[in-house]
């Protein structure tokens, strides 16, 4: 018996549970309240709304002075060239066309049609997705929003050149067709910007209720009819800026008109809060905007967000240099208790005692963890020595039936000799095998050191052997062929199951035979789901009318029974004859 230790005294130590908090809420607190801080005095501050107001306010100006220098007219002495030029400058060059919208999505017939009447080419076609011109090169795709997207870039300064030099009710006739052609431009090229991510614009003045209004210059939405602009709350966006929140012809439209809305540019995720900037100019009938995401009208801000991680950084320094030390008494006391662990693990002798590190629940740990390794260490060998007292009977069990088997079979086989009559032989050969079939099944138990389940292929494969030699020196040979899956059967289930496979077995061989044809005996054993399945076959004249059952089939119904399988005859197999025996086990560990 292992002796037991004697264990030092409790230790008064810091719990790991107060260190850790401490340095958690050291971490933890000053940053959290430094944020706080920064918000409300940076983020939130008068100074970064007013900076993000000049910004759009310079916007604003700055568009004003765009239009002052290529003012546009449109009529009959519209200039398309200097129209383009305003354009190119206030939103960027060109950079893409997109047919079609994610509301409508078109067809590719539309969309072809569309291209064909617009650049006057014939041979542009869509196929699988993607838009071809004449030669078979690519110059386009269906985008994921279901709307295609014309990019090659010869293709798209072709179209430019069409679009720029077309009159401005040319463009709006194709930005608001059945199938919409629109230009898509590049904001960060423009001369006129709004932090990164915002663009100025304008709108056709709506002066009547029942007028229309155009966007005249946009990143996105160029010539489109601004009715249909509205956001996800069915705020009419676009008309709202075009009356200029109803300011039209007052004496406050001569000033800025500030506009907060939600909204959402193709291939944006979600809508984003927008501030906007509105200004009439009556001299060319626009509301030029100048807008900006709120989620950027703060990032001036960032010299504080900067501050906060500095601040970050350097408590987390500070926590870290602090708690380096206990971290380390923390990882040594661990290590030993890992180290104390595998000891236990093999179990091979009593491990020494982990030492103890000053922190109270590990300590508590180790005294435990001690404990439990003396209790293993004890059970370990009462468990090693009943298990190896068990074998040894169990072992010395299946030893004795499989030799009181073989006796008995033994003494029919004596009893086999003195038989008089066909019948009586036949009988006693069949009892003979059914014990020997048995026999088998302990004789592997033994062999295999297994004494609770049987290899089950094995033991058919001895069942076979056992037939064909018991029949080769009175009979003609029988062609076997045997399919037989790698399977362990539970004791309680394989012996009932053995003596079902040989009388099977015994059955094909006994009667699979047909004059003037060579005996043939084919076994299939394989899983199906949760079950098994056994197979016997033979080639012999099959079951013949008005068959009474025998006491093998009658065998073979009580051990099916018993197991709550499934026992089933086929024949004939063909016009010659042939039978099929099959055994299905439902379930099977």
């Amino acid at each position: 018996m292992p002796r037991h230790r004697r264990h030092r005294g409790p230790s008064q130590g810091l719990g790991i549970f107060s260190v850790f908090a401490l340095a958690l809420v050291s971490a933890t607190a000053l940053p959290l309240i430094a944020t706080l801080l920064l918000w409300r005095y940076a983020y939130m501050g008068s100074a970064t709304r007013a900076l993000g107001l000049a910004q759009i306010r310079d916007a604003l100006d700055g568009a004003g002075e765009v239009l002052a220098l290529y003012p546009p007219r449109l009529g009959a002495d519209e200039e398309p060239a200097r129209i383009a030029r305003a354009k190119r400058l206030l939103t960027g060059l060109i950079r893409r066309f997109r047919v079609g919208t994610a509301a409508l999505p078109p067809t590719e017939a539309a969309v072809e049609i569309a291209l064909r009447s617009f650049l006057g080419a014939p041979d542009i076609v869509c196929h699988d997705g993607r838009i071809i011109d004449g030669t078979g090169v690519d110059i386009g795709r269906r985008d994921c929003d279901g709307s295609w997207i014309l990019d090659a870039p010869s293709w798209v300064a072709r179209c430019t050149l069409l679009w720029d030099g077309a009159t401005e009710a040319n463009r709006r006739l194709w930005a608001n067709a059945p199938v919409p052609l629109r230009a898509e431009r590049d904001a960060s090229k423009a001369v006129i910007r709004v932090g990164k991510e915002g663009y100025v614009w304008g709108i056709t003045a709506l002066a009547e209720p029942e007028g229309r209004a155009f966007e005249f210059f946009h990143p996105e939405i160029e010539a489109v009819e601004v009715a249909e602009l509205s956001n996800a709350r069915g705020e009419r966006v676009g008309v709202e800026i075009a009356r200029l929140r109803g300011l039209l012809g007052s004496a406050a439209a001569q000033d800025a008109v500030r506009y907060d809305y939600t909204w959402k540019n193709p291939g944006d995720p979600h809508e984003r809060r927008k501030i906007a900037l509105l200004r009439h100019f009556p001299d060319y009938g626009l509301v030029v905007c100048a807008g900006l995401y709120e989620d950027e009208y703060f990032r001036p801000a960032q010299t504080a967000e900067l501050l906060f991680v500095a601040l970050v950084l350097a408590v987390g320094g500070i926590a870290l240099v602090a708690s380096f030390g206990i971290v380390r008494r923390i990882n040594d006391a661990l290590g030993g208790l890992a180290r104390f662990s595998e000891a236990t693990a093999k179990a091979e002798a009593p491990a020494p005692p982990p030492p103890l590190s000053g922190i109270r629940e590990l300590d508590r740990l180790a005294r435990a963890m001690t404990e439990m390794e003396a209790q293993i260490v004890s059970r370990r060998e009462a468990l090693v020595r009943e298990l190896s007292e068990k074998n040894a009977l169990l072992r010395e069990v299946n030893h004795r039936v499989k030799n009181n088997l073989s006796v008995l079979a033994g003494i029919v086989s004596l009893q086999l000799g003195e038989a008089v009559g066909a019948e009586a032989r036949r009988e006693l050969e069949r009892v003979e095998a059914r014990i020997a079939a048995m026999a088998t099944s302990y004789q592997q138990l033994v062999d295999g050191g297994e004494y609770a389940f049987v290899a089950f292929d094995e033991y058919l494969r001895s069942v076979l052997a056992y037939h064909q030699g018991a029949r080769a020196a009175s009979q003609a040979a029988v062609e076997r062929t045997e399919s037989l899956e790698a399977l362990k059967l539970g004791l309680e289930v394989a012996v009932p199951f053995a003596l079902l496979a040989n009388e099977l077995i015994a059955n094909a061989y006994e009667h699979g035979r047909r004059p003037n044809r060579v005996p043939r005996v084919d076994v299939r054993l394989f899983r199906a789901g949760e079950g098994v399945v056994l197979e016997v076959e033979d080639a012999g004249p099959g079951l013949p009318p008005g068959l009474r059952e025998g006491t093998g089939l009658l065998l073979v119904r009580a051990l099916t029974e018993q197991l709550r399988a499934t026992f089933s005859l086929e024949s004939p197999l063909s016009p010659e004859g042939g039978l099929r025996a099959r055994i299905v086990l439902p379930r099977v560990a």
